[in-house]
């Protein structure tokens, strides 16, 4: 994602991070309605 300006490696750890808000209905505007998986 070297459009969000990401180091190497990163990328990852974000996508797990929006992954857990998701699952956790606690990703506030960007929050995915009934989201069931990750």
């Amino acid at each position: 994602m070297i459009g969000a300006g990401h180091p190497l490696g990163a990328t990852g750890i974000s996508q797990i991070i929006e992954i857990t808000q998701q699952l956790q209905n606690n990703a506030k505007k960007r929050q995915v309605s009934n989201v069931k998986k990750g």
